[in-house]
């Protein structure tokens, strides 16, 4: 299929280098919508990149629109893409009819906004191990969740296993080679591939049951493949010891997510194996079958005080039980201390100006770290590959590879073996006074998508269509206005929280509430954005009557 395309260029990757053989290789991605609703990816390959490349620097006019004349559409793991061949050929900004006639559509509140069908995700059922040996043949649930603690690893069963490279079936070494047991491969193999397999054995309070966990929730936990492990020296040395590192598993609880087949329901089958795995758990209890009750941990006393207006908030159901959190602030009563003054200072009150977008970028260096309020559309969520960060499981900064593997904690310093996943969307608002790019972090996008990272990423990571529903939505943003955004005109402004709609209105006498310090009314702090920032509901803002 080789058809002309004319689309709105999104999403303009790095040109990437690479040798196929001796020679050298380029192509550049891309992507184009061509009607708002959807979108396909576009690579171009060696030159035909590189002048793809340099013609977009030197186009003027925004959005940039392409036509591609004599596209190679092909298929890529589910996706359509279209690539470049001999008689390919692009324009940019063409004086055309059609280029004209999208650049007008493009202006349409509604050009961005997709219709994606939600999946249903039903809560599993949880379930005691005593509940699983139980099982009657009629349970009709191919997934359960139980929460165990890691018992033992078998370490005598060896700790990979070995799969055909074509059909992903186990080999077996036969006569110096590697044969598949595949019933339609069967093939001959010169080198197999290796996976992580885990023997272990799980329990809880009613019971034991052995459990294998895959090699895909090993990788994710460790942040290593299995071929990482097996050239470390430390870990398995010259010869094929067990791995210090996946010992490490062991005495610590997990949520695992386990696959019923027809042999445990039916037949009584007592293996069972792992899905997906959340953990470690933080716990005092303890999930030896042979413990008489759970374990208290010792307390440390210290003189404290509870402001008693609280918050409490309603999280719904998760696993199939309602959740809730109460947000309080606790002091030690030292706040008042003079060595403690930066904690409670009123230096800078935050004004919470309602603001245009044009009025935003004309601010000046008088509201750097001050917070804005701006009413506009969510119009263009970007699609790449970064779309959430990592951050500290202790202080919740930024964390950064050191050495290709490992992560460290920009602000903590501390190696990281788990790392807390969170959105970093990009994305772009507009109202009747122009555009602005603004990164929406992960309590933002909850808020509109009413999701969590791990309820959307998929298996090979790839940027989550469902998180382009949020476009086209009228929202009221509050944004921090950063030093780079004034000094460097940084074009990304921060999003420190988000309310769908425009019906809300600024509470009277701001400034004199942003200036209160210690006092009996305290301001709640919102946890679960990287910010830390009070969120619109906690300034008290007004919902209009209709």
């Amino acid at each position: 299929m080789f058809p002309d395309v004319c689309g709105v260029i999104h999403d303009v990757l790095e040109r990437i280098n690479y040798k196929k053989g001796t020679e050298e290789k380029s192509h550049v991605q891309f992507t184009i919508s061509t009607d708002g609703k959807k979108s396909v990816k576009v690579t171009f390959f060696n030159a035909f990149g590189e002048s793809f490349h340099t013609a977009k620097e030197e186009c003027v006019e925004l959005p940039i629109i392409i036509i591609i004349a004599t596209g190679k559409v092909s298929e890529y793991k589910d996706e359509v893409y279209v690539t470049n061949f001999p008689a390919t050929r692009f324009y940019l900004n063409l004086e055309h009819k059609y280029v004209k006639a999208l650049r007008e559509r493009v202006k349409a509140p509604d050009f961005y906004q997709m219709d994606v069908d939600e999946e249903v995700t039903l809560p599993l059922t949880v379930m005691k191990i005593s509940d699983l040996r139980n099982m009657k043949s009629d349970f009709d649930k191919e997934q359960v969740c139980c929460q165990v603690k890691l018992a033992k690893i078998e370490e005598k069963r060896n700790w990979f296993t070995e799969h055909c490279t074509g059909c992903g079936s186990i080999v077996k070494f036969v006569d110096q080679d590697y044969k598949c047991t595949g019933a339609v491969c069967g093939r001959t193999i010169p080198w197999p591939d290796k996976r992580f397999n885990l023997y272990t054995l799980c329990s809880d309070s009613t019971g034991t049951i052995p459990i294998i966990w895959p090699n895909s929730e090993i990788v994710r936990l460790i942040g290593k493949t299995m071929y990482d492990v097996e050239v470390d020296e430390e870990q398995v040395g010259d010869g094929n010891k067990f791995p210090p590192m996946l010992k490490s598993f062991e005495k610590k609880n997990y949520q695992i997510t386990i696959h019923l087949t027809k042999a445990n329901i039916k037949e009584g089958c007592s293996v069972s194996n792992a899905i997906y795995i959340s953990g470690p758990l933080e716990s005092t209890a303890s999930h030896s079958p042979t413990a008489k009750g759970p374990q208290q941990s010792a307390e440390t006393l210290i003189p404290n005080e509870i402001n008693t207006e609280g918050k409490l908030i309603e999280l719904g159901e998760q696993n199939g039980k309602p959740h809730c959190s109460y947000q309080f602030k606790l002091s030690d009563g030292r706040l008042s201390q003079p060595q403690y003054a930066r904690l409670n200072s009123t230096n800078k009150p935050k004004t919470f100006k309602l603001c245009t977008i044009e009025e935003i970028r004309k601010l000046n260096s008088q509201y750097i770290e001050d917070e804005v309020i701006c009413k506009a559309n969510l119009k263009f969520v970007e699609e790449t590959p970064n779309w959430k960060q990592y951050d500290c499981t202790s202080c919740y900064s930024d964390c950064e590879k050191v050495d290709g593997i490992n992560y460290s904690c920009k602000s903590c310093k501390r190696f990281l073996p788990e790392l807390l996943e969170r959105f970093k969307i990009a994305t772009v608002i507009s109202d009747d006074t122009g555009g602005l790019q603004v990164y929406l972090f992960n309590r933002e996008v909850r808020t509109l998508l009413g999701k969590t990272v791990q309820q959307v990423q998929n298996k090979d990571n790839y940027f989550p269509r469902i998180i382009k529903s949020i476009q086209g939505k009228n929202c009221t943003f509050q944004l921090l206005i950063g030093a780079e955004n004034i000094n460097n005109k940084d074009s990304f402004y921060a999003a420190t929280n988000i309310a769908l709609g425009f019906d809300i209105t600024l509470p009277v006498a701001q400034e004199e509430q942003a200036q209160q310090t210690q006092s009996e009314n305290y301001t709640v702090q919102a946890s679960g954005s990287s910010f830390h920032l009070d969120d619109i509901s906690q300034l008290e803002y007004q919902q209009e009557s209709n």
